[in-house]
């Protein structure tokens, strides 16, 4: 194989190696299993400036390892103001790459939002790796002591009154009221009835005892 044109074998494809011209961006050179999607992933730039950026590929669809390509500038790197960037290496996946720098996955997602699918990097695609966040320890704040409870107040006592040396007059006791006297019922008064003697029934009787004068019975 020549050092002019450089060819694949199998393909029967031959591209010259000649340096392409690339103002505002970087050289790279192709590797295996590469795609110019896969490129523009990694380099965090859109396909279609990857694509304009390079007008000798006539089919997108077709590179081959060995070739060189023109990365534009604009879509180099990867801003991370608050962290580092890394380097993706075979193997790597978000989840691992968080868990190694201390971060969480939701945290490390959150400042590639060039990566549209977390599930899906590259071999040297370039993300950021934010700071992990400094968390306060958690200080247990002291149980308020209980409150002492108040002293009952002493019950005043009453002061005795003094005995008078002089005795009072002793009052003489009250009457007791007078007890009514039970009341024996009384016997009816008998009352007479006054009728002629001849009407009397002892009238004969009373003759032959006595011989009185006509009276009533």
């Amino acid at each position: 194989m020549s050092e002019k044109n450089r060819e694949f074998q199998g393909l029967g494809i031959q591209f010259s190696p000649t340096t392409i011209p690339c103002p505002n961006g970087q050289l790279y050179t192709v590797k295996a299993g590469d795609t110019l999607f896969f490129i523009a992933r990694r380099y965090n730039i859109s396909l279609q400036s990857l694509i304009d950026a390079n007008p000798q590929i006539t089919d997108v669809n077709t590179i081959f390892p060995g070739q060189v390509v023109c990365i534009p500038t604009g879509g180099q790197g990867v801003t991370c103001p608050n962290g580092k960037t890394y380097q993706v290496v075979r193997g790597d996946t978000m989840y691992e790459i968080a868990s190694r720098n201390g971060i969480s996955l939701e945290n490390l997602i959150r400042a590639n939002p060039q990566i549209t699918n977390p599930n899906l990097i590259y071999p040297g695609q370039e993300i950021c790796i934010p700071s992990p966040q400094i968390v306060a320890p958690f200080v247990e704040e002291p149980m308020p002591l209980p409150q002492p409870m108040p002293t009952p107040a002493r019950p005043i006592m009453p002061i005795p009154c003094p005995t008078p040396s002089v005795p009072l007059p002793i009052s003489p006791p009250m009457p007791c009221p007078p007890m009514e006297r039970e009341r024996m019922p009384m016997a009816p008064m008998p009352f007479y009835i006054q009728i002629p003697w001849e009407e009397c029934p002892y009238r004969d009787r009373k003759k032959k005892k006595h011989h009185r004068k006509k009276r009533c019975c």
